[in-house]
């Protein structure tokens, strides 16, 4: 029953206010507060506070231990990385050792190396070079040789002694004559003029005859390779030279100085006024060409009985120039008429 006096009973609500300092504290603060709790409801003789400070020792002390293994552990992993390391020294000295010392001194040695390998390039160079000359000398060597030796059979092949082999028929002064005028022309600088008569039976003979004579005198006097000038009647006869003979002196002396024998066609036939071209080609004395052979070839019906055959040439050629004047015609004849020969069949 209830009692009147005491009224209805009213249950208090928990104050959900707090402190400041109590929303902030931390897991621990908040744990020993409670123990605290516990420990003032308890009484002040239950171990509670003792455990809680046993266990918070154990605490400290297992994570003072594991504090302490983990500093042994990083004391041993610092100690094997330290020997690592060290063994990688060892290890890099030791690859360093073997390879190559390498100095100032080596750049040096190095610009020398390349001086050495250019002085090599250029010596081996050098040799090539010599090389390459040494062949040439030796092919110019040869090839003067195989010059000299066609040469000398180019001259045996017109020798004066194989030529007179050969026509047999033809009188010894002919041989004698024609090497005295060679060696005239080669040894004293001085034209030769030979007029070769001949009959019309004897034509093939005087021509082959008078090849090889010409190819005799070129090889003494220039070059066997050289073939002699040839001057026919008919161009000597043209309106152009019998206008002006200097023409003629003008177009071949210059051919005579390189080839030195000129063999001029038919001299019967030649006019006097064409003919003074030959008065300073054949000059002894003060020559156009000093080394120089002519040879002109005469045919004439029958070959002259007298000995005195430049007599029997003046007289022929004094009938037939009557177109130049006699002191002209004096000094041309005596030029040309040096000697006269005779050909046979």
């Amino acid at each position: 029953m209830d009692s009147p006096a005491s009224g209805p009973r009213v249950r208090r609500r928990p104050s959900i206010h707090r402190s400041w300092n109590e929303i902030n504290l931390t897991d621990d603060q908040k744990h020993t507060k409670m123990s605290d709790k516990q420990e003032h409801k308890s009484g002040p003789n239950t171990p509670v506070l003792r455990l809680r400070r046993v266990s918070k020792v154990e605490n400290e002390d297992s994570a003072n231990e594991s504090d302490h293994e983990n500093s042994v552990d990083n004391k041993g992993g610092d100690l094997s990385m330290e020997a690592e390391l060290e063994a990688d020294e060892e290890h890099l000295e030791a690859s360093n050792a073997s390879l190559p010392s390498f100095n100032t001194s080596d750049i040096y040695d190095a610009g020398n190396m390349d001086d050495d390998f250019q002085a090599i390039h250029d010596q081996e160079k050098s040799n090539a070079d010599s090389d390459v000359i040494t062949l040439a000398i030796i092919l110019f060597s040869l090839f003067s040789v195989l010059l000299a030796c066609w040469t000398y059979d180019a001259k045996e092949s017109f020798d004066l002694q194989s030529i007179k082999e050969s026509f047999p028929t033809q009188d010894d002064d002919l041989w004698v004559a024609f090497e005295s005028g060679v060696e005239d022309v080669v040894l004293r600088g001085r034209p030769s003029t030979f007029i070769l008569l001949y009959e019309d039976e004897a034509r093939e003979v005087m021509q082959e005859l008078v090849y090889k004579l010409s190819k005799f005198a070129a090889c003494n006097i220039t070059d066997c390779e050289k073939e002699p000038i040839e001057i026919t009647d008919a161009e000597l006869n043209s309106a152009r030279v019998l206008r002006d003979y200097g023409t003629v002196i003008e177009k071949y002396r210059h051919k005579l100085q390189e080839k030195g024998v000129m063999v001029i066609k038919n001299l019967e036939n030649v006019r006097g006024t064409s003919a003074q071209a030959f008065h300073s080609f054949c000059d002894e004395f003060t020559p156009l060409v000093q080394k120089s052979l002519f040879i002109f070839t005469m045919k004439v019906d029958q070959l002259p009985r007298t000995p005195n055959k430049m007599k029997f040439i003046e007289e022929y050629f004094k009938r037939k120039w009557t177109d130049i004047r006699n002191d002209t015609f004096n000094a041309l004849i005596t030029r040309i008429t040096s000697m006269v020969l005779e050909i046979k069949t």
